[in-house]
Formats: structure tokens, C-alpha cells, sequence
């Protein structure tokens, strides 16, 4: 009986089994190692929008100081000329609004923090102010392009006119040009000390990319008030570069 199973061709069976055994451990180690790429480029996906999210830059208005806190602090200078006039040095606070009329025009300058992880880079879509009642946004300038964390610039504008609301808005990115944002400031004036007005940003809202809706709002509600929209040709690739 053992000599007629290997007549029988037994071993091409056994072959034919083994082949089929082999071509089934193939494959299932083929899928194992397709699902282990997958799971590792999903991984790594993770991984990289991990790490692009903890490199999120956010901009937001400079925070009063306390007075202690300000009597140790250096005054920063104050220089116009990137947006068009040329004065003596004008010293101010870190943290104050300074607005300076001129005839013809009103000067402002407002400052901003970055107190996210990542360096911010603003974006070739200028900052923009708009003095209520104006209807039309004015083009401003940064005082630097690259902002790291932890640390200052101001926004500057030439304005025709301030009454007692200014809305101020700064677009960004990451260093890389990714994670657009916007972040928009509710600047209004009060009355200070022996009846001089000052401005102070009242309201902050930080939206991500082209949306409408902020994701974080600290302040004043009336900094998301519907005020003009930019212009319809402006894209979110503007926003990018």
C-alpha cells in the first residue's frame, strides 16, 4: 500500500499542495507588509500633521501690561516710513496703540504677538485696516515679514481719517507657506488720563484659512462684526504666497 501511493503520483499531490501552501503564505505576508506600509504612511501622515500642528504660528494682539511690569519694560520706537512719512523719533509703550495725526492723514500703528509654536510668516496680502464709518480697506504695512514665537511686530497704516472703532487685519502662514490664517483686531478709543483719548485693541478673532467663521474669539464680539469683504478676486493662493 506504501509503493502504490507513490505510483499514484504522490508526490506531484504533495508538490501541488506544497506549491499552493507556499503561494497562500506568500500572499498573506504580501497583505501583512501592503497593511504594515499602510499603517506606516498613516503613521507618518499622523506623525507630519502632528508636527505641522505644533508648528502653528498665532498672531493676537499684545496683552496691557501690568504697571510694574511696564515701568521695567524698554519704549519701542515708532517709525512711519514704510507706510510714507518720515518723523522724528516717536517713542511709545510695547503694548499701546499709537495713532498720530498729521495733516492730511492719520498714522497707526498696532501690535501684535505671536504666541503660537511656529514662526509666522506674513503674507503677501498686506494687512488692512478700516476706520468705521469708511466703507473701503487701506493697505498697511508689517514691520517684519518673519515673526517668531514669542516675539513682536506692529501692523502700520495711513488712514484718511479715525473716528472711534478701527478693524485691523493681518494674514499669515507657517514658515513654509502652509496653515494659512487671519487674525483681525478690534481696536476703540477711550478716554484716558486728564481727558486724553487712547486706543486700545478691545477684541481679537484668529481665523483659519479662507473661513469666514473664526475658531477663537477673546475680547469684544464686535471684532467679527460684517464688516467689507475682501475683494472677490482675491484667492486663497494669495493667502499662500
Amino acid at each position: 500500500m506504501f509503493a502504490s501511493f507513490f505510483t499514484w503520483d504522490g508526490w506531484s499531490a504533495l508538490v501541488a499542495i506544497g506549491t499552493l501552501t507556499l503561494a497562500g503564505v506568500t500572499l498573506a505576508v504580501a497583505i501583512v507588509a501592503v497593511r504594515g506600509n499602510q499603517v506606516a504612511r498613516r503613521g507618518v501622515a499622523i506623525g507630519e500633521a502632528e508636527l505641522q500642528t505644533s508648528m502653528l504660528p498665532v498672531l493676537e494682539a499684545v496683552p496691557a501690561m501690568p504697571t510694574a511690569e511696564r515701568e521695567d519694560s524698554m519704549k519701542e520706537v515708532i517709525d512711519y516710513t514704510n507706510v510714507g512719512f518720515s518723523h522724528d523719533e516717536r517713542w511709545t509703550e510695547p503694548d499701546w496703540v499709537d495713532v498720530l495725526g498729521e495733516r492730511g492723514a492719520v498714522y497707526c500703528s498696532i501690535p501684535v504677538q505671536n504666541v503660537g509654536q511656529g514662526i509666522a510668516r506674513i503674507s503677501s496680502v498686506r494687512p488692512r485696516a478700516l476706520s468705521v464709518p469708511d466703507v473701503i480697506w487701506t493697505d498697511g504695512e508689517p514691520t517684519r515679514a518673519l515673526i517668531p514665537a514669542g516675539q513682536r511686530a506692529r501692523l502700520q497704516f495711513r488712514l484718511s481719517g479715525v473716528r472711534d472703532e478701527i478693524y485691523a487685519e493681518v494674514f499669515y502662514t507657517d514658515f513654509s507657506g502652509e496653515q494659512p490664517a487671519r487674525t483681525r483686531l478690534y481696536v476703540r478709543r477711550q478716554q484716558g488720563e486728564a481727558g486724553h483719548s487712547t486706543y486700545v485693541v478691545r477684541g481679537t478673532a484668529i481665523y483659519s484659512g479662507g473661513d469666514d467663521e473664526p475658531f477663537a474669539v477673546a475680547g469684544d464680539a464686535r471684532v467679527t462684526a460684517n464688516q467689507p469683504s475682501p475683494p472677490p478676486t482675491l484667492a486663497l493662493n494669495q493667502l499662500l504666497s
